[in-house]
This record gives C-alpha cells, sequence and structure tokens, in this order.
C-alpha cells in the first residue's frame, strides 16, 4: 500500500490508526480490530466523532468544579447570569481560566454551540484541534463552548439549583429555560439571552477584542442561524467596532423570513399547497414566535438578518436521508430531503427574498468529502478559514 498519511487519536479505549491511499481510508484499532476498511473520508470522519465521544475526560486544571461527572460530561468551568434578583450558572469548556478574568492579548474569540447531544467537552477539543491548525493564533485566541443542559443531566449529575435547563429541542431556538415541580427554578431565561450576556461579559473583560465568531454545527447551527437572525446584541456591539461572523455548519432546518417555501424540481419559491399546517411556525418560520423573538419582533427580524455576516457550512456528503438525527418532520421536509439539499435551497431563497445583495453579507461552502461531522468542518480548509483566518 502506498502510504500517504497516518494519523493517530489516543482515547479512552483505543487508539486509531487512519492508513490512506488514494481517497479511501483503511481504519484499525490498535488491538487489530478493523473499524472500516475502504471507507471515504466521510464515513471515517463520523467514525472519528464516535471515537472523541469516548476520549478522556476534559482535563482543564483551572477552578474544576465538582460535580458527580466522572466522565467529564459536563462543563468544568461556570459563568453566571442574573434574572430577575435570582444568580444561575451555565456551565462551558474553554482555553482560558475564567473568562470573568481581564486579558489583554485576546483579540479574537470563538462561541462554539454543540448539538443535540450537548456533548459540548468534545466540540471544545475538536474546535481547538482546529485552533492548533492555525497555531499562530492560540496566543489571542479564546474558545469557550457554552453548555445547554437538560433536567435529566441536572440529575443524574447531582446539579444545584442555579444550574438552568432546558428542553431537549428548547435550547437551540432559544426557548426559555425550564421551571419543573421536581427541579424548580425562580426565573426562566432564553437560551438566546444566555449568549447576549456572554458576548457582553467578553467585550468587557478583553479590551483588545475585535472579532466574535460563533460556529455550531447540526442543531448548533440551529441555533447560529437563529440566533444571527434575532438577537439585537451584535448590532450594537457592531457599533463598538466589534466585528461578528456567524457559521452555520449542517444544520437540519433553517428559519425562513415568510411563508414561501421552494416548489421542488424548479426554482420558484411560492406558498406550498400542504397538509403540514404548521410548516411556517417557529422554528421553521415566524409564526407564533417564543418570547424572546416576539420581544424583538418580526419587522426587525427580517431587517437585521441581511445586516448580519452569515457564513452556511455544508459537508456534500451530508446527504443521509436515514440519519436518526435528521428532522423528518413535514415541516423540515418541505425545506429539502436531506441536510444538503436544505442548505442549498435556504441560500437560493435568501437570494429569492432579499434580492442578490444578501451575497454581499452572507456566503455558503461546501466541505469535499465530509458528511455530518463537526470535527471534519471545524477543521476543514473553509471552517479555519471562516473560523480564524478571516
Amino acid at each position: 500500500m502506498n502510504i500517504k498519511n497516518l494519523y493517530y487519536l489516543f482515547s479512552s479505549m483505543v487508539v486509531v490508526f487512519i492508513i490512506k491511499s488514494g481517497t479511501d481510508y483503511d481504519i484499525f484499532s490498535f488491538d487489530g480490530k478493523s473499524f472500516a476498511a475502504q471507507r471515504s473520508i466521510a464515513s471515517f470522519l463520523d467514525i472519528l466523532d464516535m471515537e472523541l465521544e469516548k476520549e478522556l475526560p476534559v482535563n482543564t486544571k483551572e477552578n474544576l468544579v465538582t460535580y458527580n461527572d466522572t466522565n467529564g460530561l459536563i462543563g468544568d468551568k461556570t459563568f453566571s447570569i442574573s434574572s430577575d434578583g435570582n444568580t444561575f450558572k451555565v456551565p462551558y469548556f474553554s482555553n482560558v481560566t475564567s473568562i470573568d478574568d481581564k486579558n489583554i492579548n485576546i483579540t479574537r474569540a470563538l462561541i462554539v454551540l454543540h448539538g443535540n447531544s450537548r456533548n459540548a467537552g468534545t466540540y471544545y477539543k475538536n474546535m481547538l484541534l482546529a485552533a492548533k491548525m492555525e497555531s499562530n493564533q492560540l496566543d489571542t485566541l479564546l474558545v469557550i463552548a457554552p453548555q445547554f443542559l437538560i433536567e435529566s443531566e441536572i440529575e443524574k449529575f447531582n446539579l444545584d439549583s442555579e444550574h438552568l435547563y432546558w428542553s431537549g429541542g428548547g435550547w437551540k431556538i432559544g426557548n426559555l429555560s425550564k421551571d419543573k415541580v421536581k427541579n424548580p427554578r425562580q426565573s426562566r431565561v432564553s437560551s438566546f439571552t444566555i449568549i447576549d450576556s456572554l458576548m457582553t461579559r467578553l467585550v468587557k473583560k478583553l479590551p483588545n477584542l475585535k472579532t466574535i465568531v460563533f460556529s455550531g454545527h447540526s442543531a448548533g447551527g440551529q441555533f447560529v442561524n437563529r440566533y444571527a437572525a434575532a438577537s439585537a446584541v451584535p448590532s450594537e456591539l457592531k457599533k463598538s467596532g466589534i466585528t461578528l461572523r456567524f457559521i452555520v455548519n449542517n444544520p437540519s432546518s433553517y428559519l425562513y423570513l415568510d411563508n414561501t417555501r421552494k416548489v421542488f424540481n424548479t426554482v420558484h419559491f411560492q406558498e406550498p399547497q400542504t397538509d403540514c399546517t404548521a410548516y411556517n411556525e417557529y422554528k421553521y418560520g415566524l409564526d407564533d414566535l417564543p418570547n424572546y423573538l416576539e420581544t424583538i419582533g418580526v419587522d426587525q427580524i427580517r431587517a437585521q438578518f441581511p445586516k448580519r455576516e452569515v457564513v452556511y457550512l455544508l459537508g456534500n456528503q451530508d446527504n443521509d436521508l436515514k440519519s436518526s438525527s435528521l428532522d423528518t418532520s413535514c415541516e423540515g421536509n418541505l425545506q429539502g430531503k436531506h441536510r444538503l439539499e436544505r442548505g442549498l435551497t435556504y441560500y437560493e431563497y435568501l437570494q429569492f427574498y432579499y434580492g442578490s445583495n444578501i451575497k454581499k453579507k452572507h456566503a455558503i461552502g461546501t466541505i469535499p468529502d465530509v458528511g455530518h461531522s463537526h470535527g471534519g468542518m471545524f477543521q476543514s480548509e473553509l471552517g479555519r478559514f471562516y473560523a480564524f483566518r478571516k
């Protein structure tokens, strides 16, 4: 075999060797077990993500939080937020001791949004690997991965009543945190408000900060798409000279600005004739908005979204119709058959809705040989360009 590349990954269970020959990969564990033979790079990256899930816990030495968490699944640091006179906490992973410390060296902050599994630690580590590929920026770069918990994690890890938690689908679209009888909270906070507070804090604590980049994959991509449209904070930060960029990677669905959808096998968008009566309700459209977005208002959302710098990155192999995490609802299917088609269609839609000038602020790119893999997206050439160089 003509070996062109040899990579290795240490994990808590195995060492994985990937040997490249031509366009295919042979993947073997240290004990000789073959994970795959002659697999495409997209399949390889999906396997790599699964192996990263098994890795040893993130071992950040500073400010370790002592929960009943033996696998490093909960962020080892927390930042606080006040609401209605109450103080709450949100866990996060980061390459700094604390985001509450003043730091004159940081010029760029990268906020990483996890997927549906809420595995912020794995996302953080994969983004840090991407950052190390851009090693000249490490001294001036802050990487932070906030973690949006659900109720079962509050109970499993015995977290105190200051920890906020959301529904499994609510955190990714800006819904209020939960307050249930078994785990009561004195106030409820939108997940978008958490990020507003985080950004404001970074600007105060990092006097030389010039750029804030968001990068979310899958459910995190859903979050970034909707947050970029909804939040008013980016406009205020822009007035202070802060550049903001939103990278939307491989989400299952997008936020449409009106009730039109693409007529499949055509280039036209129009109101669909469908039995899917809720297709334009939020999170898919702007009907029946939750508290945070209702306060902003539909008109402002439509007006500010084209002014935001947004990049849509799509794995060109993210076209699996049977993906277990693909949104297969009628609302989702009206946006396209799979994630790749939905992303390409959405960019067409933005040009239909706003006109061609939208391309001055919103861009799109496809990542070759990558499927539904956050590591593959983050560490790709385009992923690193928009996160670290632009």
